[in-house]
């Protein structure tokens, strides 16, 4: 394309004689193509539509996220015919078989609830991964009882059958 030397915004009637305005040291902002249109404004629009291209690209990516789907093991143990003893360590133990393949949340906590209302500030185990099917916990001090539960979270927060505990 042929191009041809435009002055810039501050020239007169009579033209300029600045440096920006002398073809030795013209900008190319100040320089046309056979469109009349300034490089700088060809490069500004090829780079609008890059970038409106690339962040198209990302939107579309961003619409289709990775399933996850929600998990609900079934607790096998402790069940209602659990007896824990304060001070003793248990396994508490879920059914992995039927895991999904994206869980929402992988890492587990266990928390012990008592005539339906969890404790989670003093969680039993927490930071595990929910697939590991079994963590250990040790039974902390509590008052005998026969309607204690325990709530695996992770995916979900489940229950398990009421059990009861009793002291050393």
């Amino acid at each position: 394309m042929p191009m041809r030397f435009r002055g810039h915004l501050g020239c007169g009637p009579r033209g300029c004689h600045c440096q920006a305005c002398l073809p030795s040291s013209a900008h190319p902002a100040t320089l046309t193509n056979a469109n009349d249109q300034p490089h700088a404004m060809i490069m500004n629009k090829l780079t609008s539509v890059f970038f409106f291209s690339l962040l198209s690209l990302f939107a579309l990516v961003g619409a289709f996220p990775v399933r996850r789907d929600v998990w609900d093991p079934q607790i096998l143990s402790p069940n209602s015919s659990t007896v824990w003893v304060v001070g003793q360590t248990y396994n508490v133990t879920w059914n992995t078989t039927d895991a999904p393949e994206h869980i929402t949340n992988s890492i587990g906590r266990v928390v012990l609830a008592t005539n339906g209302t969890e404790d989670y500030e003093h969680p039993l185990a927490s930071n595990f991964s929910i697939l590991l099917g079994s963590i250990p916990i040790t039974v902390p001090d509590l008052e005998p009882g026969s309607d204690y539960a325990i709530v695996l979270f992770g995916d979900s927060g489940n229950f398990s059958p009421t059990f009861s505990v009793t002291s050393a």
